[in-house]
């Protein structure tokens, strides 16, 4: 998440939501009677016109009645009576409206009063998160060695072709061979000090010459390579212009995995060891958070999703308590083998501070 304007006075804060993680802080700290704008699509009519109009991106307002975390769709769904609009939507304020906030779309809320644990929560989410993804990009005039988030970039390593022009190998591949050499040993380094997944990116010829090298010479690092994409430039140029296309967007999602899968494997570690410092189960869970016990909840996603109304509400609740006692709430996808192991202990487990007894 990230904060792009706090305003303490008038209870606004301006936020920027950037994965289902934080979906789940905003389902939190909305609540209904607060006022939250983002841009949405609605239906304009034109007067004196048979169809029905059509639908037009327009910034609103809603005031907030009703909401609902749609895990499967990944939204947050905010449903309200609309308060602040456009001059030519304003014949729509006091109508109803609902609000589908993704990842990506900035939103406006205020709210008459935060709760501490509200802006404990938000603090949280905005603090700087590790970044999940090691990129390389590179043309034939330079390359780059990055870790990289949603919309952060940390450089970890440059490097330019010094001899592109100049060297008389017989072809462009062997004239490519050095620099191609230096490129690895700079990916290599940075993995094994970061050990994320790995994204190769540039243009085809210099991507795929650095593919068959780490194949050739880095078997491991190159089962670590979790996405190979095109981009037009190399450098840390490139590695903007994925961003901005969203081809990273695969990658990161992946990566993603990997740290669900991290916390799962902690989890099953725990458990194997006889580590008491875990719970699995409604009744334990509950038990441990009513202790303060919970560092991080594992909530299969699926659980979420397919509960009936008066099970979700009880998750909802000790997953709000979680986070109002200084835990962590982790939504876990079902669809890959962590969230597999997940659910054969019931879809809801926590890692904790110290054992309960």
């Amino acid at each position: 998440m990230r904060l792009l304007k706090w305003d303490g006075k008038h209870g606004i804060a301006v936020l920027l939501p950037e994965d289902l993680d934080d979906l789940w802080v905003l389902y939190v700290v909305v609540e209904p009677g607060d006022l939250v704008k983002a841009r949405t699509r609605r239906e304009r009519r034109v007067e004196g016109a048979k169809s029905r109009g059509k639908r037009v991106s327009v910034s609103l307002a809603v005031q907030v009645e009703k909401k609902a975390l749609d895990i499967l769709m990944g939204r947050l769904r905010l449903l309200g009576t609309i308060r602040e609009a456009p001059s030519e939507f304003e014949d729509e304020i006091g109508k109803h409206h609902t609000l589908n906030i993704k990842p990506g779309l900035p939103i406006e809320l205020r709210k008459e009063r935060w709760a501490q644990y509200q802006v404990r929560m938000l603090k949280r989410a905005c603090s700087p998160k590790p970044k999940p993804l090691i990129v390389a990009c590179l043309d034939d005039e330079e390359y780059c060695v990055a870790l990289v988030g949603m919309r952060d970039v940390e450089v970890l390593a440059e490097g330019r072709n010094t001899l592109a022009k100049s060297t008389d190998a017989p072809s462009r591949e062997e004239a490519l061979r050095p620099f191609l050499m230096e490129a690895l040993s700079a990916l290599k380094s940075s993995w094994e000090a970061h050990r994320k997944p790995v994204a190769v990116i540039g243009p085809s010829l210099e991507r795929d010459l650095l593919m068959g090298l780490l194949r050739s010479r880095e078997p491991e690092l190159a089962k670590a390579v979790v996405s190979v994409r095109a981009v037009t430039t190399g450098g840390i140029s490139g590695i903007y212009e994925a961003l901005r296309a969203g081809i990273l967007a695969k990658a990161l999602s992946k990566a993603r995995i990997t740290r669900e899968s991290e916390a799962i494997r902690e989890l099953l570690a725990r458990l194997g060891k006889g580590d008491e410092r875990v719970a699995y189960g409604f009744p334990d869970v509950k038990k441990a958070c009513s202790y303060g016990a919970v560092e991080t909840l594992l909530v299969a996603d699926s659980v979420l999703r397919d509960a009936d109304e008066a099970t979700r509400m009880e998750l909802e609740r000790l997953m709000m308590e979680v986070e109002e006692k200084g835990g962590k709430v982790m939504i876990i996808g079902s669809s890959h083998e962590a969230g597999k192991n997940l659910l054969s202990l019931g879809g809801l487990a926590a890692l904790l501070r110290f054992p309960i007894g």
